[in-house]
């Protein structure tokens, strides 16, 4: 801005709708800065992060429907979540880490008002931690209640950093070269409107029966997607 520049202005009805945002976003602050401190990346060997602007992006579909459908143990876990809680669990293989962050673009994200979206910052870091012990079925308990609770409080508004002293060498999320998106079915547009800046965007479906994926052909080729899926396969297997 330089000065004596003028600000757009809102009419009634969107100034009460920003206003009601921001205060809900204001209300959950102090979780969305706890997680950020908490924060740790994980680095897959196959993918980097998309320095392209747009991207090459190329759109697949990986079904699971079968695979999900045979785990009578987790019908008290949504779908969607035992196929994260399996990304996850093969992340921290790939990238060689017990406790870890996935970024991930809650499905509220995309009902955001325009007014508001574009001050929100909505991919957001889902805190994962795998123990030797642990059963799948707990890890899966562990992610679909992380998942809850990041779908009701959306992102943080995009100051958030700036005004907070430590955070401000805390990783971007939005960075990470892998992110994950839920939404009620594989939606190639719906995808592509959050895939900017990541190499590979992983689409869950509600119901877990199948998943989208958007790759940047210049930062990841499509033989290690394919390996990856394969790796997905083998182990929800």
């Amino acid at each position: 801005l330089s000065t004596g520049d003028l600000l757009p202005s809102m009419d009634a009805s969107t100034v009460d709708v920003v206003d009601s945002w921001i205060a809900e976003l204001c209300r959950n602050e102090s979780f969305w800065h706890q997680r950020l401190l908490q924060m740790e990346p994980v680095e897959l060997p196959f993918a980097v992060r998309s320095t392209a602007g747009a991207g090459n992006f190329q759109w697949r579909e990986f079904s699971s429907a079968r695979r999900v459908a045979g785990l009578p143990s987790l019908v008290h876990t949504a779908p969607s979540s035992v196929l994260i809680a399996a990304l996850a669990l093969l992340f921290g293989r790939l990238g060689g880490k017990a406790a870890f962050a996935l970024a991930y673009v809650p499905e509220t994200a995309a009902a955001l008002p325009a007014a508001v979206a574009r001050h929100i910052e909505y991919v957001v870091p889902v805190p994962v931690t795998i123990t030797p012990t642990q059963s799948f079925a707990a890890l899966c308990a562990d992610i679909d209640t992380a998942l809850q609770n990041t779908e009701r409080r959306v992102g943080w508004l995009g100051d958030l950093r700036a005004r907070e002293p430590d955070l401000k060498n805390v990783a971007d999320c939005a960075g990470f070269p892998v992110r994950i998106l839920r939404a009620g079915s594989p939606d190639e547009t719906a995808a592509r409107k959050f895939a900017s800046g990541a190499a590979l965007c992983l689409q869950v479906a509600a119901d877990g029966a199948a998943m989208g994926v958007l790759s940047d052909a210049d930062c990841i080729d499509a033989q290690s997607v394919t390996r990856l899926l394969n790796h997905l396969d083998v182990l929800i297997n």
